[in-house]
């Protein structure tokens, strides 16, 4: 249920020049409380960093509802509409990429490995060609032309307890995607999610504005309506699954992302 604050939008009582008149509550709009999402959100407290997790959850879960209001009530130009919605996507991901973390860690689904890498040392560079072959005398022909430099680098490891070792989103969505027909499952969502989800992933990355490979690629490109209805609608399942949220209430702002499914289907 929306909100009603009198002769103003939600977005108008954040404004400046309204600030007397909309200075506390009930008159002025606010998101959800950190506590309020905290408590709506199931982690495994026994997994190490828990605690600031869920603070850093809530922390994006309210951004991710103020830019709803933004999508709501502003009217932007194209740029600016793209670039709400990239922030909006990589937000998106980096809340996913959390709750993925402490549930595949509670779950003993978590990368682990028993090396450590001590140190990288790199060989002297060679003029090698790909195409050598060896004569009858046993001696290596290499033609001129194709001759190419090549380094060899060569890694020590030394052997430890078995700990963490840095998983990658990718591989995260990878391994709940494979466990999905598991009892339970892993994550209780719908198989549907797992295509999208791996192409916002890619377009998480664009964080780093120096990636892209032609001259077309750029985020105007990149991010548009669609994306962000992906990303509103995988946020909403996974918020309000079973095993993930101890309240759907908290996360209904959301719902405006969700497609039905004969619309989906058309």
């Amino acid at each position: 249920m929306e909100k009603e604050f009198g002769k103003y939008t939600a977005f108008e009582t954040l404004l400046r020049i309204n600030s007397n008149e909309c200075k506390y509550h009930p008159y002025k709009w606010y998101p959800h409380s950190i506590d309020s999402f905290k408590a709506s959100i199931i982690l495994d407290y026994n997994v190490e960093g828990a605690e600031a997790l869920s603070k850093n959850l809530a922390y994006n879960l309210q951004y991710i509802q103020y830019l709803e209001l933004c999508f709501k009530e502003l009217k932007l130009s194209d740029v600016l509409y793209t670039m709400l919605v990239k922030n909006y996507v990589i937000t998106g991901m980096s809340i996913l990429e959390g709750i993925f973390t402490n549930l595949l860690k509670s779950k003993n689904l978590y990368s682990t490995t028993d090396i450590e890498k001590i140190y990288e040392f790199t060989s002297g560079i060679k003029n090698v060609s790909e195409n050598c072959f060896f004569d009858g005398e046993n001696r290596k022909i290499e033609p001129e032309e194709q001759k190419q430099q090549l380094e060899i680098k060569s890694t020590v490891y030394k052997k430890t307890e078995r700990h963490y070792e840095e998983m990658h989103l990718h591989k995260m969505i990878e391994v709940i995607e494979k466990h999905r027909k598991d009892n339970p499952k892993v994550l209780d969502v719908s198989h549907t999610i797992y295509t999208p989800l791996k192409s916002l992933k890619e377009l998480r990355n664009r964080v780093h504005l120096q990636i892209s490979q032609h001259n077309t690629d750029h985020d105007y490109n990149a991010f548009s309506y669609i994306e962000k209805q992906e990303m509103g609608f995988i946020l909403y399942q996974i918020l309000t699954s079973e095993g993930i949220s101890r309240n759907p209430a908290t996360f209904e702002f959301l719902e405006v992302n969700c497609i039905k499914e004969n619309d989906e289907n058309q």
